[in-house]
């Protein structure tokens, strides 16, 4: 009896647990509208100057483990290379850039929406 019972209790939590996890489908992290503002400029791009020169290709990826777009420059006129790091922070409802490049330089950039 005590077996029958302990059975009828595990099943009993078990089903409630199952219907509680139901009603709340996880979501996938980062897929908030917010988060794919910037997502237009995800690709390889040939970036030309005012006169039509090609003077950089730019490589912008999605990042697959953090809820950022990753840039990767080169310059075809200099020895330029960088990457930046653009996120949006759902804290203060910005979107923000942080770049180092080759030199040592590094900017960050707040972009309030």
């Amino acid at each position: 009896m005590v077996r029958i019972i302990v059975y009828v209790t595990v099943f009993v939590i078990s089903s409630f647990f199952s219907i509680i996890s139901a009603q709340n489908p996880p979501t996938k992290p980062c897929s908030e509208l917010n988060y794919t503002q910037f997502d237009f400029w995800i690709g390889n791009w040939n970036v030309y100057n005012t006169q039509g020169k090609l003077i950089g290709h730019n490589n912008v990826i999605k990042t697959p483990n953090a809820c950022a777009i990753q840039e990767n420059w080169s310059s075809k006129t200099s020895k330029s290379q960088g990457t930046s790091y653009n996120y949006y922070n759902k804290t203060d409802n910005t979107w923000n850039q942080v770049w180092i490049d080759n030199t040592g330089f590094s900017l960050v950039l707040k972009i309030i929406l």
